[in-house]
């Protein structure tokens, strides 16, 4: 496992040193006022760590629902969604604006990384690795990985990519404003995710059984799933007018 966390950000380095470059170039191009642009630079930059520890934190929680430890995987999503609450409600009352609010991720995301490694640790007996992986190993986990983290890529595309042409196009503002309805939706499908938590260790019984014995298995689950993903969704569409409202507020 150590040698995959390191496989993991070895290839991850180009994009946030690309990222952290960047970031005022993409300030730029939102078209944002002085006064404004020099938080904004902040803000893109300190979620660069931010997402390399989220990442370390990911491979620690897919190691723990492996494990069936899904307890354990709960208390570190539980215990980073408290401090990221807690340190939001202080970087607002103490004025520091949308840099207190990313310090506050940031610090969320170290938490969940440092938490759910400790935890395998204590799983797997105080031994995360044996050593380096091999190039077959690695080339496994790699293509494993791949189909998983194009299908998130694109969710996050989806979720993201009409504010992105918007703030590039008409500015900052505009864009915020469209970010209700995706960030309601996407908070829904967060939630949702979680209930697939149990599933993993479910689906990897079967497929030890044999290809069509997991075929089945994932077949009952995805179709459950489906239906309870189809009545959220349409009860959020239901109430989607009220619920941007309120969360927006009259002006």
């Amino acid at each position: 496992m150590v040698s995959c966390a390191g496989a993991a950000l070895l290839l991850s380095l180009p994009v946030a040193i690309a990222a952290w470059l960047l970031a005022p170039v993409q300030a730029d191009a939102f078209g944002l006022s002085p006064r404004v642009r020099g938080d904004a630079v902040d803000v893109l930059r300190l979620a660069v760590p931010a997402a390399l520890a989220a990442q370390l934190a990911g491979l620690c929680e897919g190691a723990l629902v492996g494990l069936s430890r899904l307890a354990s995987a709960a208390v570190v999503r539980l215990t980073t969604a408290l401090v990221l609450a807690g340190g939001t409600v202080l970087a607002v009352e103490a004025g520091t604006g949308l840099r207190g609010v990313t310090v506050a991720l940031l610090g969320s995301r170290l938490v969940a990384a440092l938490s759910a490694a400790a935890f395998v640790r204590h799983a797997c007996g105080g031994l995360l690795g044996d050593g380096l992986a091999g190039r077959a190993e690695l080339r496994r986990v790699f293509s494993t990985a791949l189909a998983k983290q194009s299908s998130r890529l694109g969710t996050i595309v989806g979720q993201q990519y009409e504010r992105l042409l918007a703030g590039t196009l008409l500015g900052a503002a505009v864009a915020a404003s469209l970010g209700a309805a995706s960030m309601l939706a996407g908070g829904l499908a967060g939630l949702l995710i979680q209930a697939t938590l149990p599933l993993s260790p479910h689906l990897a019984t079967a497929a030890a059984a044999g290809e069509r014995e997991l075929g089945d298995a994932y077949a009952r689950a995805a179709g459950r799933f489906a239906v309870v993903a189809a009545s959220c969704f349409g009860a959020l569409a239901a109430i989607a007018e009220p619920a941007v409202e309120a969360w927006l507020a009259p002006t």
